[in-house]
């Protein structure tokens, strides 16, 4: 080995061990020249690969290289890495480390998406290792060996790090509405800060808020004109530092909910952008010429009308999949891009928990093609914001994604961590409207169809990657009065829709109040505040729909539902403000409130405390299979989860007539975890549900 000649490897094997390439001398080698040893083995294994020895990476880096390294440990600068790819490793996820730590080149057998430097593909990684190790007189089974139990001992510190959230319960607060601390009828910071005791006492693990920064408030906090600024209804930042800190004493992180497909109108770039075509930062929106009157397509907002709006100084139109003060950023630039990454990383260092992603799925839209979600540089996209972003720190990650299916979500919440921890998908959500049409042309659950969808989703994801679940969130109206029974079985269906949710693996959402069984509201149009809702009214009745009708399905399903104030005592106004609150309280608060339940043993609050503990305790709420029973039973839903060790059985009688129970074998000692009613029978009385678990 004294008279190596220098040479490159890209990523193709670690194992645990250095080679050196000492310095040339006049002595006749000892053996064939290592650079043309190392080309003949790369010949051998991809003949047709362009990159070829380290003249590749002499090139490409300007750096003579010290020799090769198989360990990502023993990275250091100026050596060449190889990465292993074998039965039961995976090199390729350290490629980017051994740049970081300053390698000069690697070995693989595919390229990286986003090449982090200079790199020879080869047909067989594993088999390349193996013989450049042949070469240097170390046998495959040093190599494998040491790289599998590194490989393995990184692997668990990763799981350690990045999974804690698999146990996890997320707790969705809607800022204005949860709690108001200063009288201005509005909730704010300091009022979340004032009721953390009572999440810690739920036993929530994050609080995900829906958006506190700078806006104009058209669409509720979702027009961002800010990102690094607090909104003054909400507070300060200082409070908003206040509110991590004070969370942190207490277990609970804070989730910060982002808006990065669109911008307030008022946003410092958009300003900008509105100058003139030549101003830096135009580009960071979606234009095309035009002529005032003649649209570039006939796409339509979300929140009704056009997709364009004319700018007459411009003569462009701009881009808006919802509000007309929500211009939409133009993903395309990679300017736009970083100064998103730069915030979003300002964020991580301020101690923040994680991230919600708002409508993710649309930030790579084409206009010319009509293509709003899903576009083609989606995942690219994300994978660059995650690399650049939270994969710095042990954050949860969420994408809202309206348009993804199971295959999609896979790419979302992949193991790796490459994009998210988890994404929203709503395919249960919209099985109950009429199939091709809005959401407000209401149609009854189809229930056997919902139970597919879940288990679709249960089986399709588990092991390559990972659910979230949840009932509601600030967009969507109230379960209990949606598929439970907000009358006489209020407290009987609240507590079986959380029991059938929260024993299916993934992570569980509440969404403020739904752990007291908050329920929808029977406003009259004066009411309601959402844009939403209120241009869906004019729309429908400027097109001659019934006003019974539109109230109807207003009350159904206007997003004021969830976003009435909480409900925590009896006193005025149900104690969120000493003010007149934004928005009416609903007048049930009298009957159902915080302060009521916490008294109670067996409130819903008390059963959603219990099903949080319970997903603590046993691992089979977080890795056991599912295996739905019945699946073309009209009023049962039931299905076990099983691990090697344990074995649990969900039973719920979806509906409000009483049933047959059913009879399963191999749970007739079982222990009851949860239940709703305090004894049982032969038959399951109307939304009847109940838990139960065997130890194997």
């Amino acid at each position: 080995m004294e008279n190596m000649t220098l040479w490159n490897i890209s990523r193709a094997c670690h194992g645990r061990f250095i080679i050196p390439i000492p310095k040339k001398t006049n002595a006749a080698p000892a053996r064939p020249d290592a650079e043309a040893q190392v080309e003949a083995i790369r010949q051998q294994n991809n003949p047709s690969c362009p990159r070829a020895g380290m003249a590749t990476i002499r090139r490409a880096s300007g750096k003579e290289a010290k020799g090769f390294v198989m360990d990502p440990r023993k990275v250091e600068p100026g050596f060449v890495f190889v990465a292993a790819v074998g039965e039961k490793t995976d090199g390729h996820c350290f490629i980017q480390e051994a740049f970081e730590k300053g390698a000069i080149g690697a070995v693989c057998e595919k390229e990286p998406e986003d090449l982090p430097g200079p790199c020879i593909v080869v047909k067989d990684s594993f088999q390349a290792a193996r013989d450049i190790a042949e070469f240097f007189g170390l046998t495959a089974e040093q190599i494998t060996a040491d790289f599998e139990e590194y490989d393995a001992e990184k692997r668990k510190k990763m799981d350690k790090k990045t999974n804690w959230w698999k146990k996890a319960v997320v707790y969705q607060i809607y800022p204005r509405s949860f709690q108001d601390s200063n009288g201005d009828g509005i909730g704010d910071l300091k009022g979340i800060i004032n009721r953390l005791d009572y999440l810690k006492e739920l036993g929530i693990d994050a609080v995900w808020l829906s958006p506190v920064c700078k806006s104009p408030q058209d669409d509720n906090g979702y027009d961002i004109s800010d990102y690094q600024d607090i909104d003054p209804m909400f507070g300060t930042l200082a409070d908003m530092e206040e509110l991590i800190a004070e969370g942190k004493k207490r277990g609970i992180r804070i989730i910060l909910d982002l808006v990065l497909n669109h911008s307030s109108d008022e946003h410092f770039w958009f300003q900008e952008a509105k100058k003139s075509k030549d101003n830096p930062y135009h580009d960071y929106y979606v234009w095309r010429d035009g002529k005032a009157g003649e649209l570039p397509n006939g796409m339509k907002a979300c929140f009704g009308g056009s997709c364009w709006e004319w700018v007459s100084e411009l003569s462009q139109y701009y881009f808006h999949q919802f509000s007309v003060k929500q211009p939409d950023l133009n993903w395309e630039n990679p300017r736009l891009r970083q100064e998103i990454y730069d915030m979003i990383n300002w964020w991580i260092d301020k101690g923040v928990g994680g991230f919600r992603l708002d409508v993710i799925d649309q930030i790579a839209k084409e206009p010319d093609l009509e293509i709003t979600n899903n576009g083609p540089r989606l995942h690219e996209f994300i994978r660059e914001l995650s690399k650049n972003t939270f994969q710095r720190a042990d954050l949860i990650t969420v994408g809202e994604a309206w348009g993804a299916d199971t295959e999609r979500a896979k790419l979302y919440s992949a193991p790796d961590g490459s994009e998210f921890s988890m994404v929203f998908q709503f395919e249960h959500i919209c099985l109950d409207q009429i199939p091709g049409k809005e959401k407000w042309d209401l149609a009854p659950l189809d229930f056997v169809k919902f139970k597919k969808v879940m288990e679709k989703w249960q089986h399709e994801l588990d092991g390559c990657g990972w659910n979230s679940l949840f009932w509601n969130n600030h967009d969507l109206p109230r379960i209990v009065s949606r598929w439970g029974n907000d009358g006489q079985y209020r407290e009987k269906s609240a507590k079986m829709l959380a029991m059938v949710l929260h024993g299916m693996q993934g992570t569980p959402y509440v969404y403020q109040g739904e752990e007291l069984g908050m329920t929808n509201v029977d406003f009259s149009i004066e009411d309601y505040r959402d844009i939403e809702t209120l241009n869906m009214y004019r729309e429908r009745k400027a097109a001659g729909y019934a006003e019974e009708d539109i109230m109807k399905s207003l009350h159904v399903k206007s997003r004021d539902n969830a976003r009435t104030p909480m409900q925590w005592d009896d006193s005025a106004h149900a104690g969120f403000t000493e003010g007149t609150p934004w928005i009416r309280v609903n007048p049930n608060y009298t009957k159902i409130n915080a302060a009521q339940e916490l008294s109670d043993p067996d409130s819903v609050f008390a059963c959603y405390k219990k099903l949080i503990a319970l997903r603590k305790e046993y691992d089979v709420f977080v890795d056991g299979s599912f295996t739905l029973l019945y699946p073309e039973d009209e009023d049962l839903l039931v299905y076990v989860r099983e691990n090697a060790v344990q074995k649990m059985l969900v039973v719920a009688n979806f509906h409000g007539e009483t049933v047959q129970r059913p009879k399963i074998g191999g749970f007739e000692n079982a222990k009851l975890l949860c239940a709703n009613y305090g004894d049982e029978t032969d038959l399951l009385r109307p939304y009847e549900a109940g838990i139960y678990l065997v130890e194997k």
